[in-house]
């Protein structure tokens, strides 16, 4: 399964409810906004964002939409030449919290946010030589690096209100 507006920098699809989504899953470019622990599907495939069809720069944003949802797929960040992708987690939410669980592998830098009110929790270990996460928004993100581990990647800490390295 795919999501692939056709603009590089627009379109939005939301998913509240369970899927039967039984594959991998790629994301593009546009912003994906996720209200359910099962949206993605139930296998244990990884989601991918970028890929030879991403428009160079866009922006490809999976975003946790409602407070205690867990989106557990691992994620994989590519870096294609000339199909180079700005990748963003985080959560929507203004209360509550949210958690990416699996692993996240940053072949490119990427943004991990939350939004005012919210806290989102990035519990698996994110890896990636030499490459940046950088923790933003106005909300709490908190990147549990004592449970999950840390490998090789840089933290930045943008504007915004609180974030913790946990």
């Amino acid at each position: 399964s795919s999501f692939n507006p056709t603009v590089s920098d627009t379109g939005a699809v939301r998913i509240d409810v369970a899927s039967s989504v039984n594959d991998a899953f790629t994301l593009r470019q546009g912003t994906l906004l996720v209200g359910h622990s099962n949206a993605l599907g139930v296998s244990s495939g990884t989601l991918r964002v970028g890929d030879n069809w991403s428009a160079a720069g866009a922006n490809a944003r999976l975003l946790i939409s409602a407070a205690n949802v867990t989106v557990s797929k691992n994620i994989c960040v590519y870096d294609i030449a000339g199909h180079e992708v700005n990748a963003v987690f985080g959560g929507t939410h203004t209360s509550g919290s949210s958690t990416f669980s699996g692993a996240i592998a940053l072949q490119r830098s990427a943004t991990l946010t939350a939004a005012a009110g919210g806290t989102d929790t990035f519990s698996g270990l994110i890896t990636g030589s030499g490459r940046t996460a950088t923790l933003s928004g106005d909300g709490n993100v908190k990147v549990l690096a004592a449970s999950a581990g840390i490998s090789d990647v840089n933290y930045t800490i943008g504007a915004g209100g609180g974030r913790m390295l946990g």
